[in-house]
């Protein structure tokens, strides 16, 4: 049986926080009377959702809005926020793009924000015919100021030990006697929309669970920490269920006993067990422990017993530490600085790039995108924004280049070894349709050298103070030739701040490929460092869906580098210099702003015996 957290989701929640720069002057007797409509989009959803609107802030061309919206998070996903500006003042009161209340809108993602410095940014607001907005001087154009922040507590952590005391027998053993094999599961409560009119129905999930311990009735079950956000929503009041089951040598595991309270009351109990401790050590009065500790109840020895049943055992909570576990997006908000690196097969199994049905096939029209180019396009524009320059280096491997007449399994696409780096993901794809004038296809399809390249990028000095870590992205349509050689360079390569991605391009058979990507540990790697996935799992409309497949490791790898090194994130990176703040006097005040709108734990319990260390 497993132990530890279930929940390995680490998104976290951002407020999202808005506000509006060198609006036009949309009223004849006063400044524009804004407000703004925010709608999100992924590739969850085909169509975008509305989430809420600001209010409005009268006679200001400069505000920022009180209402703020919260988000999931997720690095690998390319979530969508529209934002949309009505003059609130317009008589037409209709908030739609075709009304005439229509000012303008901004479309960002969550990433362009998140992975700027002081997680502030600016975007240009468009008019209805998708052309930059001016101003009320019109100089300057219109923009959107978006700002994030970590919603607080999302990520604090509770370590807990407990012990459990008196518990009932479930066997008997000639050398033992009558004792039990006890392990303790944790549940949280959940709601869900039930079948009637506003009707809800409720569930227990199981969110821990620790080890079995054998032929003990007063376990100490080890120190463990779990994600408060897992624990009970962050929501120190939500009900959680803590159970202690038998389990027996053939059957299914026994209930002994189960009982509910919530963060709150544990918090409690641990206050008032502490203040006990330290009376006693002052005085020799006994120790009662009543109120301290929490009852476990079996449902079905309530039911035959009645009032004689008191409980089948009992929990009591040494000690819980509440702390906060850094998140990734600490440690970007805190300058941590994403590097790309990209590498494409041009070996001859591809196909040439002037048929059709090849993988490298490049449109003469530049209307559609070949396998690789968008393979590119769902993953990079994820991961370029938290790169400060966004500067890419691109290489590519089992080609015959031109100028030598020779196989390269490493080489800069911008043939330029001092400058392999491109612009972002329109150099990437730039520098990858030029290149086949200077190289033929060939072969064979081998990764060991660009990982090699890869892992000297992650070398570059790292510190507390700088920080960095380099993701390579892997495109290619075969099994790897050389294995071994890979396999070493992944194992050297795991104790540096790198991720590494591989995409299987087109319909071969990738099942060898797991071997590089570890997820049953059988390589010598200091940490699990690779993602291989097939781009044939998903259709060519799924590219969302590729990224959030293919880019959901790499938080929990950063993480694990981190916690190896020891490395803490950095102090938050101010704003950037030079954002168009408005007057003070524009500012909207109280008075400007319209809103739009005309547990008690029963402990009645035995006191414990002994426990078993």
């Amino acid at each position: 049986m497993s132990s530890g957290m279930v929940d390995e989701n680490l998104s976290s929640k951002v407020e999202l926080f808005l506000g509006l720069r060198n609006l036009p002057k949309m009223d004849y007797f006063g400044k524009t009377e804004a407000k703004v409509c925010v709608y999100v989009k992924d590739f969850r959803n085909a169509t975008e959702i509305c989430i809420g609107s600001t209010e409005s802030v009268r006679n200001s061309l400069n505000p920022d809005y009180q209402s703020t919206f919260v988000l999931e998070y997720f690095f690998e996903e390319n979530q969508k926020v529209i934002t949309r500006v009505f003059n609130a003042d317009d008589e037409a009161g209709e908030y739609d793009v075709n009304s005439r209340a229509f000012i303008g809108q901004a479309t960002f993602t969550l990433g362009d924000v998140v992975g700027t410095k002081g997680q502030e940014k600016l975007i240009p607001l468009l008019n209805a015919q998708d052309q930059p907005l001016k101003g009320y001087n019109g100089v300057q154009n219109s923009q959107v100021l978006a700002r994030v922040d970590e919603v607080p507590g999302v990520n604090e952590c509770a370590r807990f030990t407990i012990t459990g005391f008196d518990l009932d027998p479930k066997s008997t053993s000639c050398c033992f006697g009558r004792t039990s094999n006890p392990f303790l599961e944790i549940h949280k409560k959940r709601r869900g929309g039930g079948g009637g009119d506003g009707d809800e129905y409720v569930s227990w999930q199981k969110v821990f669970s620790t080890p079995v311990y054998r032929r003990t009735l007063n376990p100490r079950f080890n120190t463990f920490s779990i994600r408060k956000q897992t624990l009970c929503n962050s929501d120190d009041r939500a009900e959680i269920m803590f159970k202690v089951f038998h389990q027996g040598a053939v059957k299914d595991p026994q209930l002994i006993g189960q009982g509910r309270t919530n963060f709150k009351q544990i918090l409690k109990m641990v206050d008032q067990h502490d203040q006990a401790r330290r009376a006693l050590q002052k005085s020799a009065t006994k120790l009662n422990l009543r109120g301290m500790l929490l009852p476990l109840i079996h449902p079905d020895l309530v039911t035959a017993h009645g009032r004689r049943y008191k409980n089948s055992g009992v929990l009591l909570f040494n000690r819980v530490e509440v702390y906060k576990e850094a998140s990734f997006l600490d440690y970007i908000q805190g300058g941590l600085n994403l590097k790309l690196m990209v590498a494409i097969d041009f070996t001859a199994s591809n196909g040439e790039p002037n048929d059709p049905a090849s993988n490298h096939y490049i449109d003469p029209t530049r209307r559609t995108l070949n396998k690789y180019e968008k393979a590119i396009e769902a993953i990079a524009p994820i991961v370029v924004p938290y790169d400060s320059d966004q500067m890419i280096s691109v290489w590519g491997f089992g080609a015959k280049l031109l100028d030598t007449n020779r196989v390269s399994h490493y080489f800069p696409l911008t043939f330029n070894s001092d400058a392999d780096e491109v612009k972002g993901v329109p150099g990437i794809i730039d520098v990858y349709r030029k290149c086949f004038t200077r190289v033929d296809l060939s072969g064979p399809t081998m990764l060991h050298e660009v990982i090699q390249a890869a892992s000297r990028v992650a070398s570059l000095p790292f510190t507390q103070s700088t920080q960095h870590y380099s993701v390579l992205l892997v495109l290619t349509d075969g099994v790897v030739n050389d294995m071994k050689a890979t396999v070493r360079q992944i194992e050297k390569a795991s104790s540096k701040p790198l991720s590494i991605i591989i995409i299987g391009i087109g319909d071969a058979d990738f099942s060898d490929m797991k071997i590089l990507d570890d997820d049953n540990g059988k390589l010598d790697v200091e940490r699990d460092i690779v993602q291989f996935v097939p781009m044939k799992m998903f259709r060519d409309s799924d590219t969302g869906r590729l990224s959030a497949e293919v880019l959901s490791e790499i938080p929990a790898q950063v993480l694990s580098f981190m916690k190896k090194k020891n490395v803490q994130p950095m102090q938050r990176r101010k704003m950037m210099s030079g954002l168009a703040v408005p007057d003070l006097a524009d500012r909207p005040s109280t008075a400007d702003v319209d809103d739009g709108d005309d547990d008690d734990v029963d402990n009645d319990v035995l006191l414990p015996g002994t426990p078993d260390n």
